[in-house]
């Protein structure tokens, strides 16, 4: 027995060393990137040692076939407790700037507040330890505008120009889609950072997308999101990471992602498959209601303005998923409500109000943003967001973008009129309008046939709301369909697009 201890422990010994080795390439490797014109957040690069330090010590255990089994389940067990200390770090964080926010908020009372389970493993002193210096206060001053003039880049964008491309032919696609951003008259843009529970930064809560590389989880060879923000800055350009906070991974890729993470965790526990994460149409979302999953989205906010030098945070309209009152029903049972709609809606109001305080507690200049749908019924009868009271009451947002993706025809929500409603909304002083425009629909047929006859639709949608005492600016959504339209639709989006540069400058 004391030969096979003995043996054990040289292995985890020479696990370790190797460890080492690997983490101080990492390190080479992360501190050879670009530079960037604003000061980089001071503790970044101790933080992605963090990061790497954790992959590689369990890729390092798993070189020993005798020690395997030994050092791939101590190591699970202290990956487990470090993103459980993350979570919960982050959380104890947010605690004194959350309370001073609600106590500067006149908010009315909620039906009921969303259940807290009880709390997960305790993470070792060594591991929280890591974890507070991990989210240090970020000293990086944001960058933003009065009015903005605003693009959404999507993951479906980094379909084209990142998975399977290298760094050089990454940053030069970058380069020019700023580059045309700017000459639109752009001064801000919404990027994704996580748009299905996965991450385009370096991160200890969700897996990379398979957006970088082709497969979940599989780490890129450089940080796309780093050079998002370096080459916006470059150009004078605000930033905001863009999230997707309730919806997760794949059901094809779950079975993918490594042990480490919590929505793994999750699904591998009977008990949470099914509360904690729902399977909605092939894809597993969040549920809010439960305390530790809103820890985690907070948590995963805070790490990137923690991380990279990012101008705000911006979510959009993936709230709930469905109506189906079986997508919450047994986390709704032991509430005591008994008015589903109502709990709901305070379960997201919940979650909003915790990412503003959560990102105000890491830097209090990034802003937080929300773009719900146009349509204000829709908001309370389909995704649960109560958008009149996030724009009268301060502590839930900075602005807000509704998406008002109609014409000026538009049988139901005719753009005016809409607009118009969304203005009479806004009243909290600290809360921004900003209009949300469908720059995809351009050369579309519609019943009005406005989108395809009208040759400055976007440019008159722009006047029509600067008139507005409320302006805060406008978005388009999304560069793909301004800047790559389809062949039969590119000569009415130049001339949309001079118009559009115009009216911007």
């Amino acid at each position: 027995m004391k030969k096979i201890a003995f043996i054990l422990s040289f292995a985890l010994i020479f696990s370790s060393l190797s460890a080492c080795k690997k983490i101080e390439q990492s390190e080479v490797k992360v501190t050879s990137s670009s530079q960037t014109l604003q000061a980089e957040n001071p503790v970044q690069t101790s933080k992605t040692t963090i990061a790497i330090a954790s992959e590689t010590t369990q890729s390092s255990a798993e070189t020993s076939a005798t020690a395997a089994s030994v050092a791939e389940t101590t190591t699970a067990a202290a990956q487990t407790k470090a993103s459980t200390a993350a979570v919960k770090a982050s959380t104890a964080k947010t605690t004194a700037a959350s309370t001073t926010a609600q106590q500067t908020t006149t908010s009315a009372t909620t039906t009921t507040a969303p259940v807290t389970t009880a709390a997960t493993t305790a993470a070792t002193t060594a591991a929280v330890t890591a974890v507070s210096q991990y989210y240090s206060q970020s000293s990086y001053t944001a960058l933003n505008y009065d009015k903005q003039n605003a693009m959404w880049i999507s993951y479906l964008e980094f379909q084209n120009i990142l998975k399977g491309k290298t760094q050089a032919q990454f940053t030069a696609s970058v380069r020019t889609m700023y580059d045309n951003c700017v000459a639109l008259g752009i001064n801000t843009v919404y990027v994704h950072a996580r748009a299905h529970g996965d991450a385009y930064y370096v991160s200890d809560l969700f897996p990379w997308s398979a957006n970088c590389t082709g497969t979940i989880a599989a780490e890129p060879s450089f940080d796309p999101f780093k050079i998002l923000v370096d080459e916006a800055h470059a150009r004078g350009l605000s930033i905001h990471a863009w999230i997707n906070p309730m919806r997760g991974v794949k059901d094809t890729e779950i079975q993918q992602i490594p042990n480490r993470y919590l929505i793994k965790q999750w699904y591998n526990d009977s008990n949470k498959r099914g509360t904690y994460i729902v399977l909605v149409n092939g894809v597993w979302y969040f549920s809010p209601a439960y305390k530790e999953v809103r820890d985690l989205i907070i948590a995963g906010a805070k790490e990137i303005v923690s991380k990279y030098n990012v101008d705000g945070v911006h979510i959009d309209d993936y709230f709930y998923p469905t109506t189906q009152s079986s997508f919450d029903a047994a986390v709704f049972a032991q509430s005591g409500s008994s008015n589903l709609s109502q709990w709901r809606l305070d379960t997201i109001s919940a979650m909003v109000r915790e990412l503003y305080s959560g990102i105000k507690s890491v830097n209090s200049t990034v802003l937080f943003g929300v773009s719900p749908q146009g349509n204000v019924n829709n908001n309370y009868s389909s995704q649960y967001a109560d958008v009149r009271k996030w724009c009268s009451q301060n502590g839930y947002l900075d602005y807000i973008v509704p998406q008002i993706y109609y014409g000026f025809k538009n049988t139901s929500q005719p753009y005016a009129t809409n607009l118009q409603s969304w203005c009479d909304m806004v009243t909290a002083p600290g809360v921004k309008l900003v209009a949300g425009l469908a720059a995809y629909k351009i050369g579309t047929s519609e019943s009005t046939g406005e989108w395809m006859n009208d040759k400055r639709i976007l440019a008159r949608q722009v006047e029509t709301f600067k008139a507005q005492p409320k302006y805060g600016g406008v978005a388009f959504f999304r560069y793909e369909s301004i800047f790559a339209p389809a062949s039969g639709v590119a000569a009415q989006m130049e001339q949309e697009k001079a118009e559009l540069a115009a009216v911007l400058k």
